[in-house]
């Protein structure tokens, strides 16, 4: 391994300290994510140990983290998505964001404690009949939303 030496302001000196160490134990010292980026989310996990969706955020892929943050957001502006309009958002098919949102809903109750973290189900004011994706809406509640959106921010995404 080559060594470059570089001057650091001495504010940054422990930091700096500590991503050297860091990146150390990293078994694949030329993996594809940006390191920096992988020791950020390490650094606000660790200044958020009591956090279970901070600490679960960073292992969630990119499309489930846009669903969450997508809907999470309406919530809390009093809006109603539906699986058509995710669709739209996410590229996804609608099994697709059905999917995700079954696995999500086991991740979230099983590792953050949260129940039914999101919910696929038919408007209010439409009755039984055929299931119509593009009626379908995408709901969470509101203190679920919340937490959600400051996991987001916490990992810079919201």
């Amino acid at each position: 391994m080559q060594y470059v030496m570089v001057p650091v302001p001495e504010e940054l000196a422990e930091q700096v300290v500590e991503y050297v160490r860091w990146v150390s134990t990293l078994p694949d010292r030329k993996a594809a994510a940006p390191r920096a980026q992988l020791f950020r989310q390490a650094q606000r996990v660790r200044a958020r140990p009591d956090d279970p969706l901070a600490r679960l955020w960073g292992d969630l892929d990119q499309d489930t983290r846009s669903i969450l943050v997508a809907v999470a957001t309406a919530t809390l502006d009093r809006r109603q998505l539906t699986v058509f309009d995710m669709v739209r958002l996410s590229g996804l098919d609608a099994r697709q964001i059905a999917g995700i949102a079954f696995e999500l809903n086991q991740v979230l109750a099983a590792q953050a404690g949260i129940q039914l973290a999101l919910l696929i189900k038919p408007p209010e004011d439409v009755g039984t009949g055929p299931l119509d994706w593009g009626q379908q809406v995408m709901v969470m509640r509101a203190q679920v939303a919340q937490a959600i959106l400051a996991a987001a921010r916490a990992h810079g995404e919201a």
